[in-house]
Order: C-alpha cells, then structure tokens, then sequence
C-alpha cells in the first residue's frame, strides 16, 4: 500500500462502474498506510500453526483464505491444513471450492453439508459451517452466524 504503483494494480482489479468498491480499497489503503498490518510470508503447512501460537491470548483469533487449497497438491496436506485450522482457537472462515477437501477435511470446511458431485461453486464457510454456496455467493440460509464467532474467545 505505500507504493503507488501496486495500489494502481489493485485498482484495476476492481470492475468498471463499482465506484463503491473502489472507494472501499482506497479508504482501506489509507487505514492500511496509518496502521500496517503486520504481513508474515510462509508455508501454510509449516508456518500457520506457530504464527497462531504467537497471537495473544486475549485477542480473536481469525484464519481466513480464499481460492489457495488448490493450489496445495496432496490431499492429505489441505486435510492436514484443515485439522491444524480445527485443533486451534480461531475463527475459521474459509471461501474455497468444496471439492479440495476430501473426507474430514472436506466434511470440516462443508460443515457437513452435502453438495452435488462435482461441486464446482464456493462455499463459504464460517468455523466449518457452510453459509453460502454458490458462485455468486447465494445465501443458502436466514440463521445468523454463532454469536462466538462475532464476538471471540
């Protein structure tokens, strides 16, 4: 966000006439310049679960990704991935294809929802419970998330 350059790029990801989303990125950028993140680059497989330790104990604890577990090649590593999210005390919301995930794993990012065979839409899902599937994001359901998962620990 400081070089004025890759805030252009992220501009023009932004679709044509979506004025509100591009003022949404660019008060992010401005929030994002007076208060940086703290970005952490690494493996997933190896670096997320000593990035979740290091999390102070008072704060909520969020693991979010959208669209990589397929880039993660072996199954049995996206389950892995999904037991370690599961073990922890996050908030895990996931926006991911159902079909990366096989067995428990797929079972913990679905919350257990059935979906069709083949199955090539999103599901998001909030502490492995599926609240919209669908390549647009259709709401699936009218219940409101956990209050624990809004809230935190």
């Amino acid at each position: 966000v400081r070089a004025k350059d890759e805030v252009a790029w992220l501009e023009t990801l932004v679709w044509p006439g979506q004025e509100d989303r591009t003022q949404r990125l660019r008060a992010a950028v401005e929030l994002a310049r007076r208060d940086p993140p703290a970005l952490v680059q690494g493996n997933l497989l190896e670096d997320l679960e000593p990035l979740m330790a290091r999390a102070p104990a008072n704060a909520t604890l969020v693991v979010f990704h959208t669209a990589v577990l397929g880039y993660v090649a072996s199954q049995a590593d996206r389950d892995r991935f999904a037991d370690t999210v599961r073990r922890s005390r996050a908030a895990w919301i996931s926006n991911e294809t159902p079909g990366v995930f096989d067995g428990q794993g797929r079972a913990a990012a679905t919350g257990g929802r059935t979906l069709p065979v083949g199955h090539r839409r999103s599901a998001c899902c909030l502490d492995r419970t599926a609240w919209a599937i669908d390549r647009l994001v259709r709401q699936v359901t009218r219940q409101e998330p956990p209050r624990s998962a809004m809230t935190g620990p």
